[in-house]
């Protein structure tokens, strides 16, 4: 408990304040018109404006000694105001107002008296006993007595009326004072110059009788309102304590103006700075506890109590990171974690699920925040699937892990995307989000993409890349050898357009369902056509299939070029040259015929060999010289024979082809 009159710290037992006098019992009654000891030091923390209390004490001694307080402002019920007053100045007892005993630092200083208690008494020493005066003996009060310390009321002017059942004050004379004069004190400088005036003076006057004494006039009644004198009045007895205490106050008061100091500084916010204020407290009041997670942690409660839990959060966590934390504090963490979970949740209701599962997040273990974590990406995952941001909607409930059907929802998204791009005519992105998403008839979805691709291509004539998409078709969802062949024959047509006959026939040659023999005999008669030449090979093969054919003039056309006329058959008999045949049986041994017709006397060498269907090619045979109406051969044996097309081929000496002829082993 503090006192209301000068805010010393009162013991549990005490029953008057050692200070002032004040009873403890009249505290317990005081009607609210007091002001606390924390706003009184706060004011003179005002005034001050040092924390240095070595620096503090001159300014306010000065302040105590020259200025001039405006009693009009200070006047307030209860409140007894003390005027300090220049130095120089004499004071009158008739000048003072109404009601108010005057204080000047004369009085007490020129009569070695201790500053008085606000009831008039000397104030007492740390011990609760009257403060000794220059001889060693405690100083008489106003009555020129020394009593024990008792407070009484505050004494009127002399001839004053009773007040509270209490008759006025009769002043003495104090023994040893000459000159004194009502009993009060006389001042030394009104002495000086009496003293100075009577030598001028031829004779003494005689003393006029004193006047009556005037009624004291009716003290004006107590204003209520309150207003800020009774604080500047009691900033001044502080002072005066101040100066009479010493040491003690020193001491103590510093602490006093920080705590209170923290107290402002808390409430306008500055929450570090009051820390600091408290810490400068030391023992006063709960400064310890605050500075030890008290500020921190309240403050962090008041932000969340508002709704601002980042804030708060982060207070608490200023908690944690103290050295020294009271146990009442130790859960700062704990809160700091609700906060955090309590942010997510207002997050979370406002469809902020990213920004909520961060925070779910650094709620930690709090009760159900992981699971939180979980539910905060599902969710962000159906509102970025609602909107078709499918990657992302599809990374969101990998977050969400095993929450409910997450892993269906990415396929669902897989799928869907893969929809929405097929749609859009990105065949080759659809088909693999297809295949990944193995979802519903995702397989036929993704066959259906290639198709769509191979045709694309198609459309563009990008025939390669259209076969070779068609070549990808699984042949369960659908058989695409037609389109594969009407993809080369249209790629053969463009060669044939182009005039790259070579080209068109190679492509031609490629279609195994649909017959285009026409096509590729047009096409190699066309490149006969420009290529009429004995030593291009290509020529002599593509005459040679040509003759076989019986299309156009080939036959014409080989026999200019060569001067031969060849023809070679298939039969089963060595000396068999009128059973010619195309075709043979791979159960008998194989004879392959040629015959050589020329009017001239001309020969040449010859030799040849076969290659199967396979691209398998036997072994080359030396044929030697011929001439008109030769006969050469060549035999396969059963077990060496290869179901499928075989194809002859003949060269002369100069490794110019002289006969190609294809035959069936069958």
């Amino acid at each position: 408990m503090y006192c209301d009159n000068c805010g010393c710290e009162l013991g549990p037992d005490m029953k008057v304040c050692p200070v002032c006098g004040k009873k403890v019992e009249d505290m317990a009654a005081d009607n609210g018109n007091s002001v606390r000891m924390e706003d009184v030091a706060s004011q003179v923390a005002d005034v001050s404006k040092n924390e240095d209390i070595g620096k503090e004490l001159p300014d306010i001694s000065k302040e105590a000694n020259a200025a001039v307080v405006d009693t009009d402002e200070m006047e307030e019920e209860g409140t007894t105001v003390l005027k300090a007053v220049d130095l120089d100045k004499k004071v009158e007892e008739n000048e003072d107002e109404e009601g108010t005993t005057v204080l000047s630092a004369d009085m007490l200083k020129n009569q070695g008296m201790p500053m008085p208690n606000p009831n008039g008494m000397p104030m007492p020493g740390p011990n609760g006993r009257p403060m000794p005066g220059p001889n060693g003996r405690p100083m008489p009060g106003p009555n020129g007595m020394v009593p024990p310390f008792q407070p009484r009321p505050m004494q009127g002017q002399p001839g004053a009326a009773p007040q509270n059942g209490i008759p006025p004050f009769q002043p003495r004379p104090i023994p040893g004072q000459p000159g004194a004069m009502g009993g009060m004190p006389v001042n030394e400088k009104d002495e000086k110059k009496k003293n100075k005036k009577s030598k001028k003076e031829k004779a003494p006057k005689q003393p006029k009788a004193p006047k009556a004494s005037k009624e004291p006039k009716t003290p004006k009644q107590p204003k209520e309102k309150k207003g800020k004198g009774g604080k500047v009045a009691l900033i001044i007895i502080l002072i005066v304590v101040v100066l009479a205490l010493g040491g003690g106050a020193a001491y103590v008061v510093p602490k006093y103006l920080n705590y209170n100091k923290a107290e402002e500084a808390y409430k306008d916010g500055r929450i570090d700075d009051a820390v600091e204020l408290y810490k400068k407290a030391g023992w006063m009041k709960d400064a310890e506890t605050k500075v030890n997670g008290g500020v921190y942690y309240e403050y962090a409660a008041s932000l969340a109590e508002e709704g601002n839990y980042i804030d708060a959060a982060a207070s608490y966590e200023k908690v944690i990171a103290l050295e020294t934390v009271a146990d009442e504090y130790k859960d700062a963490a704990d809160k700091a974690k609700e906060c955090y979970f309590n942010q997510a949740e207002k997050l979370y209701g406002e469809k902020k699920y990213t920004e909520a599962a961060e925070y779910y997040t650094k709620a930690g273990d709090y009760t159900g925040a992981a699971e939180k974590v979980k539910e905060c990406s599902y969710m962000n995952g159906e509102t970025l699937a609602e909107q078709k941001k499918y990657d992302e909607a599809v990374k969101a409930y990998e977050t969400a892990g095993d929450y409910k059907d997450a892993a269906d929802k990415i396929k669902e998204c897989y799928y869907n995307n893969a929809s929405d791009k097929m749609e859009a005519k990105e065949y080759a992105a659809a088909k693999e989000l297809f295949l990944k998403s193995e979802y519903s008839d995702y397989s036929d979805k993704a066959n259906e993409c290639l198709i769509k691709q191979a045709e694309a291509y198609l459309a563009d004539k990008k025939f390669e890349d259209a076969i070779k998409t068609y070549g990808e078709v699984d042949s369960k969802y659908k058989d695409c050898t037609k389109k594969i062949d009407s993809a080369y024959t249209k790629w053969g047509s463009s060669l044939y357009k182009s005039k790259d006959y070579k080209g068109a026939v190679e492509k031609y040659e490629q279609v195994t369902k649909k017959d285009v023999t026409d096509k590729i005999n047009k096409a190699k008669a066309a490149y006969v056509k420009d290529h009429k030449d004995r030593s291009d090979e290509t020529t002599m093969s593509y005459l040679c299939d040509l003759r076989y054919a019986d299309y156009g003039s080939a036959e014409d056309d080989y026999t200019k070029l060569i001067g031969w006329t060849v023809e070679s058959f298939v039969n089963d008999k060595l000396d068999d040259y009128k059973n010619k045949k195309t075709s043979a049986d791979s159960s008998k041994t194989i004879y392959v015929h040629t015959m050589y017709l020329n009017e001239n006397d001309a020969s040449m060498s010859l030799k040849g060999y076969v290659i199967y269907s396979d691209g398998t090619k036997s072994n080359d045979i030396t044929f030697g010289e011929v001439k008109d109406r030769y006969t050469t051969w060549m035999s396969i044996d059963p077990s060496s024979a290869i179901k499928g097309e075989a194809t002859l081929y003949v060269y002369d000496d100069t490794d110019k082809l002289v006969e190609k002829f294809t035959f069936t082993i069958k």
